[in-house]
């Protein structure tokens, strides 16, 4: 794939992304949370660290990101009864959507 249609492709499904959560009266999101999303997404329920892993970040910038994206509805986090330091995210149906829409952008 070359790189002129990398980028188109990113840039159509951040958009594609963006005008469902737009319809949604959500802000935008980033390139970034935009990836964060997919990860959850692939993954079930996700801690921090198995996220910061798969986008390259820190622990504070992976939960930063979760931040923005359970605001805008579209991840949600669970503690373990046991311990309460073990916290797991997982994707909400709108976020589902999102996700869905951005792909088919593509």
């Amino acid at each position: 794939m070359k790189l002129e249609q990398l980028v188109s492709d990113v840039s159509s499904a951040l958009g594609a992304a963006n005008k469902l959560l737009g319809e949604h009266g959500k802000t935008p999101l980033s390139f970034g949370n935009l990836q964060t999303l997919i990860i959850v997404s692939n993954g079930g329920d996700l801690g921090m660290v198995h996220i910061a892993k798969q986008r390259g970040i820190s622990s504070a910038a992976a939960t930063g990101a979760v931040d923005e994206l359970e605001k805008k509805g579209l991840t949600i986090r669970s503690t373990n009864p046991q311990d309460r330091r073990n916290i797991k995210v997982k994707i909400t149906e709108l976020g589902t959507h999102v996700i869905q829409a951005a792909s088919a952008a593509i």
